[in-house]
């Protein structure tokens, strides 16, 4: 087993290192701080930052938190955009479509949507979550990445129709009454799902419903939707951001 160095002035801001004895490669773990100068070493096999096959799994620590807005907007322009004909949920054509699902269940993904949604949702929020399916993934990786940094963030989602069986809810999850709630979901077109997601919680749980946030906003009504509801309306990115990304990693790839 190699040992890591961390060494001042190193281009490694952001990263997280695998180390074994045959290749190092990039991926998204935990946080653990290099100091300068120092060797990382005598960390145990049965430490929670070995991964498979024992390897040693470290994160360096991150910079501003831009850093991971920044770092998350390139993965989904390159890994979640695509330009074609498409038919969305709302029933509306489009000729693109982003499928953040590429990027919310990936761990690289995952991790980077969490750590963005934590920054945004604030200090006085108990649990975060939405319409099921597409929220599901984001509020799973904010309620972990937060419980790691010693956050008490909780998961809920919302079903579209109560259950025919058993509890018969709407709304799923550790969630209690009067709870601050923000409602999340993925890509956003009219944010209808939302809105019915906020009174959900509102009805069943009589939840304080915070914010509605999404990671993408289409620019197709939602705010107007979601403002004229009674609610607040925020997004990571609006979908312009993600296409002049889109097309800045396609000019660049064609030179």
């Amino acid at each position: 087993m190699q040992p890591v160095y961390g060494r001042k002035g190193a281009n490694c801001s952001g990263r997280a290192v695998i180390c074994d004895s045959i290749s190092l490669k990039v991926s998204e773990v935990g946080e653990v701080p290099i100091r300068n100068e120092k060797k990382i070493k005598n960390i145990p096999s049965t430490s929670p930052m070995h991964g498979s096959a024992g390897r040693i799994l470290l994160t360096i620590k991150e910079g501003p938190m831009s850093n991971y807005r920044a770092r998350l907007k390139r993965l989904i322009a390159e890994r979640a955009v695509r330009f074609g004909e498409f038919i969305l949920s709302s029933g509306q054509k489009s000729d693109y479509y982003v499928d953040l699902r590429l990027i919310t269940l990936d761990p690289q993904g995952a991790y980077l949507t969490a750590k963005v949604l934590l920054e945004a949702i604030g200090a006085d929020v108990d649990a975060v979550g939405g319409p099921t399916t597409a929220a599901d993934p984001i509020a799973g990786a904010v309620a972990a990445v937060a419980g790691s940094e010693g956050l008490s963030v909780r998961g809920f989602m919302v079903r579209k129709e109560p259950k025919g069986h058993g509890m018969q809810k709407r709304v799923e999850g550790p969630l209690e009454p009067d709870m601050r709630v923000v409602i999340v979901d993925d890509t956003v077109t009219t944010a209808t799902q939302m809105i019915s997601a906020a009174r959900a919680v509102e009805r069943e749980l009589g939840c304080e419903v915070k914010k509605l946030l999404c990671v993408i906003d289409r620019l197709q009504s939602a705010r107007e939707h979601v403002e004229k509801a009674g609610y607040v309306f925020e997004s990571v990115f609006t979908i312009e951001e993600l296409l002049a990304e889109k097309r800045k990693e396609s000019k660049s790839a064609s030179q």
